[in-house]
């Protein structure tokens, strides 16, 4: 069922999941959705401190989730490296740990129950229950227009001037606003 997963109008996240897009915002969802269902710190220290839960019940708690979490390239778009936190049962049997992903293989298809990426092998199908599309930004600015409009003058900077990286949107504001 199509939806907008960060509008939360995707209601199910499956346990096998493949995010197509590795930029930030494709880093960013694969390290969302391998922490959903961990306690935040405040309640973990609570049940820690307390003795609440054996160190068992508290690992499986920190470390529960057992999605699997796979990212590919856009149709050969360029891909870079993130780091995300990998489940137990990802790519490996231990804890999660932060480690280097790169995006491997670029995607073909997408059918109803996997994606077909191009590896250097060939062509694979990746069973999916969940597939995200993390690929291309667009500004959003829509209220500079009407603010114009309406006679204020504005300036337009960051994301809403073009998607791209944080520091272009600091330097943009900082030298904006010297101009007052």
């Amino acid at each position: 069922m199509p939806g907008t997963f960060l509008k939360g109008q995707v209601p199910e996240v499956g346990q096998r999941v493949v995010i197509v897009g590795g930029n930030a915002v494709g880093c960013e969802t694969a390290e969302y959705i391998a922490s959903e269902g961990r306690p935040d710190p405040e309640v973990f220290t609570f049940l820690a401190y307390h003795g609440a839960e054996n160190s068992e019940q508290m690992q499986a708690l920190l470390y529960g989730n057992r999605r699997k979490i796979n990212r590919y390239r856009y149709n050969g778009a360029p891909g870079g490296q993130c780091r995300a936190v990998l489940p137990v049962g990802s790519d490996e049997e231990s804890p999660p740990r932060r480690r280097g992903i790169a995006p491997r293989d670029k995607l073909v298809e997408i059918t109803d129950d996997a994606v077909i990426v191009e590896t250097a092998q060939g062509r694979e199908s990746v069973i999916a229950d969940t597939v995200i599309m993390a690929v291309g930004s667009k500004s959003l600015n829509h209220l500079a227009g009407e603010a114009g409009m309406a006679g204020v003058e504005t300036v337009v900077i960051g994301d809403a001037k073009s998607p791209r990286k944080i520091a272009e949107a600091i330097r943009e504001g900082f030298e904006a606003a010297l101009k007052i």
